[in-house]
């Protein structure tokens, strides 16, 4: 795989992990490219509670068009690639999408 700078693909290595990473979203066969932040590492969601009946994000997902670090365009650099680059499981699912809307309604 060729990368537009070590940066980007040191971020999207870490995807799953605690902090900063970038995942590839998947809708209805379209693909973009997302910073996602994580609370918990991926899989330790249950463990994480609150005493205080607090409200706060275990994972939160923006839209990125270019690289945060060299500025390359994504979706022209990656074009022929960014398929292989999706890894189901790793962004938010359409589920865990619907809870926070639903969420977001009670605020």
């Amino acid at each position: 795989m060729k990368w537009c700078c070590t940066s980007f693909q040191s971020t999207y290595e870490r995807a799953g992990h605690r902090g900063l990473g970038i995942v590839v979203h998947e809708d209805s066969g379209v693909f973009s490219f997302r910073f996602q932040s994580r609370t918990v590492h991926i899989g330790k969601e249950k463990n994480v509670t609150s005493s205080d009946n607090v409200t706060f994000s275990l994972v939160s997902e923006s839209g990125l068009q270019f690289c945060p670090w060299c500025g390359q365009s994504l979706k022209k650099f990656f074009k022929n690639e960014i398929e292989k680059l999706y890894r189901p499981g790793f962004g938010l699912s359409d589920k865990i999408q619907a809870v926070v809307k639903k969420d977001d309604q009670e605020w």
